[in-house]
């Protein structure tokens, strides 16, 4: 009589044909490791018999630490805290930890000489909005243990770029920014009546991706504000934007036209907007450095309202030239 081992191993070939006596597996999870035999084989392709099965528990019993637990958060703008667990084996004694980060697709030393009886670090000086990867393992007397979880954490960003205030008509005010990057969750705007030093009130808080919000001010005559954003992750709120003011416009002031832009040839500019019925004509302004920026600004008056105006233009030199 024959009983059938239900509960038996099933076994792959991971490789083959090997003619080292030495190969790596490169697909194994963190933490795992499953069992591995190997037998050798003759030029007529006869296999001998099979090694014995090495695994995890040979592998611990040879005095290999098992991976710690590292995780990392986000302290100061700039600096972010890393802790992690002893292995949960000690057949051989911690002589102390590698802590390693991810540097585009490298593994890079961050501390190498960190004490056994250090379990946390501090990775200060870090660059606003960066994403941070990390991993830690413990070594001993018969060499470094298995790698941890793999910590993933980013550094509050920075201003966003480009944070500009200009009024649209009498009630409003129109703030424009450059949404930068892609790690922002949400953007934070605050509004002051009294100066760029205090008073910040909450004016809104807007989705990471928008660029742009039109403030309603509810100003009877033109009044000053000014107003400050910041941008927001997961790891918290970077810096405040200097201060950025605009006047609303007088009661009766036509509302900002649409803008169109568009390039002919290598040397023009060609701009229409829409046209505004309460408008006798319409003065234009040009930023030869960027947009926002109130150096080198030139501007023009007497643009008829509606259709492309080929007969005003903006040249690279930021004036106008008859067509």
């Amino acid at each position: 009589k024959y009983i059938r081992d239900e509960g038996r191993e099933t076994w792959q070939t991971v490789s083959g044909p090997v003619t080292d006596t030495q190969w790596t597996d490169f697909n194994v999870g963190s933490g795992a490791m499953p069992p591995y035999r190997v037998r050798a084989v003759n030029a007529a392709g006869i296999g001998g018999p099979w090694s014995a099965t090495y695994n995890r528990i040979t592998a611990q019993q040879q005095g290999q630490l098992a991976a710690p637990r590292l995780t990392a958060k986000t302290t100061t703008h700039d600096t972010v805290r890393l802790t992690w667990t002893e292995p949960s084996n000690q057949q051989g004694a911690i002589t102390g930890y590698e802590l390693e980060y991810l540097s585009g697709d490298t593994w890079t030393d961050l501390a190498d000489n960190l004490k056994a009886t250090e379990r946390e670090y501090e990775d200060t000086g870090l660059a606003a909005g960066a994403e941070r990867r990390y991993r830690v393992r413990a070594v001993s007397g018969d060499g470094p243990g298995r790698w941890s979880n793999v910590a993933v954490t980013y550094t509050p960003p920075g201003p966003p770029a480009r944070f500009g205030a200009e009024p649209n008509g009498p009630s409003h005010i129109l703030l424009t920014w450059d949404p930068g990057s892609s790690a922002v969750t949400r953007f934070e705007l605050e509004m002051s009546s009294t100066g760029r030093d205090g008073g910040f009130s909450r004016v809104t808080s807007t989705s990471g991706t928008a660029s742009s919000y039109n403030h309603s001010v509810g100003a009877i005559n033109p009044e000053v504000r000014y107003y400050r954003i910041r941008a927001c992750n997961n790891a918290g709120c970077g810096d405040w934007s200097w201060p950025e003011s605009a006047t609303t416009a007088p009661r009766g002031a036509p509302a900002a036209p649409g803008l169109t832009v568009r390039s002919s040839n290598p040397t023009e500019i060609k701009l229409s907007w829409s046209a505004r019925a309460d408008a006798v004509g319409y003065q234009l302004q040009h930023s030869p450095t960027r947009p926002n920026s109130a150096a080198g600004r030139r501007s023009t008056t007497g643009c008829g309202p509606g259709a492309w105006k080929t007969e005003q233009i903006c040249t690279a030199r930021g004036r106008p030239s008859a067509a």
